[in-house]
């Protein structure tokens, strides 16, 4: 029997069917037939040949296809994972001006070459997301010389690295936003963000300036 362990934590156990590595994974679990998105698995753990609690191998819905299979193609790195020349994945919602400020990042990383921008993020030794946190449109009241006003919370972009390899995640910078909805306004905070952060960031990594705290975050020994 195989387990997979999911990258929420889910471990799955029963017998894998077939993997395809750009897809998914199929797997046998209690006589039913699932398939798993390889961009959710963190681990796949094949049963060796010889174990005796495979299934019988004349039953054709059961039998275990045994595939040598890096489920993740940085298994074994070892080093520092914000290092000049590792792969970034960089990402953000759905909604499409957010998508404009995600595209933006990339095109000026792409041609910093600092970072190798890679279109998986399972081949990402970290990631950069570029999030916009919408106000729930609540506000705080407070009176002035007995006349009261309502302020609104305004919305901001956030801008953070992560990495699930080593559990590290660090938040690099926060922006008010007026109009979140925009395009253009998504394209210019997104170039404001490379250029007070990310490339004040890389200089620190790149001289080893970076503090402590945060560069062993990233640290896989």
């Amino acid at each position: 029997m195989s387990s997979v362990i999911l990258k929420n934590g889910t471990e799955l156990r029963g017998y894998i069917k077939s993997i395809d590595p750009s897809d998914a994974l199929t797997m046998i679990i209690s006589d039913k037939e699932v398939k798993i998105k390889m961009s959710e698995i963190l681990q796949v753990n094949s049963a060796p040949a010889n174990d005796s609690s495979q299934p019988d191998k004349s039953d054709v819905s059961h039998k275990e296809r045994i595939i040598k299979y890096p489920y993740d193609p940085l298994a074994g790195y070892k080093g520092y994972l914000l290092e000049k020349g590792n792969n970034v994945y960089i990402y953000g919602d759905d909604s499409e001006f957010e998508k404009v400020g995600v595209n933006e990042l990339r095109r000026l990383l792409i041609m910093d070459g600092f970072w190798n921008v890679v279109d998986n993020m399972n081949e990402a030794h970290f990631t950069i997301n570029y999030c916009i946190k919408k106000s729930n449109g609540n506000g705080s009241s407070y009176i002035l010389n007995r006349t009261m006003y309502h302020v609104k919370d305004p919305d901001y972009v956030l801008l953070s690295v992560s990495s699930w390899r080593s559990n590290g995640s660090e938040f690099l910078k926060e922006y008010k936003i007026d109009n979140p909805d925009s395009k253009r306004s998504n394209e210019l905070l997104s170039n404001k963000m490379y250029y007070e952060v990310i490339v004040p960031f890389q200089k620190s990594i790149e001289n080893g300036k970076l503090k402590k705290k945060i560069r062993e975050k990233f640290v896989v020994k």
